[in-house]
């Protein structure tokens, strides 16, 4: 570390900085720069240790001032060099598809770009329609051209269609708010009864049972029947207004 005086004016430089700002710019002797081995910033005037410039500040500045712009060739050269490298700027996946080293995939259903790679489809509503279409699940039976994902489900089906009662399974799932952990959750029943504005869903007892808090929020927030075989179609003939011996 150097230090000196010029004048009314004190200094101490280090090896790495500059201490003087502009403001506090002064002259000094040719004897005292060449005893401190002090130089003057090209571009601010500072004083300085370093041979050309104070930092890299005034380098970039003084640089960007004199460089003349670049012609479309170079500006191709260097984009095909940088291609497939780390962009942390780049905002556009598409044109940019190794943006950030990250990998992206499309989403399944509708080709949205994502970058989870542990899910192949972008949010809930895209994996119930792919179960749908493909019947992507451990257990799946086609009916109608619906897939369902058990044995009642099927009977119920069945029951709606010998009766002549319009059902349908709903596509989107219902949005519900868990007011225990203050969460919004989703919800996907078995069918839709238009003609009574009502969600039926099938579950067997343990089901009903490990699920119970759920389905009392459910029951709170929208027109919806829960049971096991038998109770549905108990309810489904009352709702419908058939003979007990209609049922079954």
């Amino acid at each position: 570390m150097f230090s000196g005086t010029s004048g009314n004016a004190q200094y101490v430089v280090s090896k790495t900085t500059a201490i003087l700002a502009p403001s506090e710019r002064f002259e000094l002797p040719t004897e005292d720069l060449l005893n401190s081995n002090m130089n003057k910033c090209t571009f601010c005037e500072a004083l300085t240790l370093n041979p050309k410039f104070c930092g890299k500040s005034c380098a970039a500045k003084f640089n960007n001032a004199n460089r003349n712009s670049r012609s479309k060739e170079s500006r191709l050269r260097t984009s095909n060099a940088m291609s497939g490298r780390k962009n942390p700027s780049a905002k556009n996946p598409e044109l940019h598809p190794r943006w950030c080293g990250i990998r992206f995939h499309n989403c399944s259903n509708c080709g949205k770009h994502m970058t989870n790679p542990k899910r192949n489809t972008c949010s809930k509503s895209c994996l119930d329609n792919i179960r749908s279409k493909n019947g992507t699940l451990k257990k799946r039976i086609s009916y109608r051209g619906f897939v369902f994902q058990s044995s009642w489900e099927v009977r119920i089906a069945e029951f709606l269609d010998q009766h002549d009662i319009k059902w349908t399974q709903p596509k989107k799932r219902l949005l519900w708010k868990d007011s225990i952990n203050r969460k919004t959750r989703t919800y996907l029943p078995d069918f839709y009864l238009e003609e009574y504005d009502v969600f039926i869903d099938v579950k067997n007892p343990f089901k009903q049972k490990t699920d119970a808090d759920k389905i009392k929020h459910l029951k709170e927030q929208f027109n919806l029947f829960v049971g096991d075989l038998e109770s549905t179609y108990d309810y489904l003939a009352r709702l419908a207004g058939l003979e007990p011996a209609c049922v079954h």
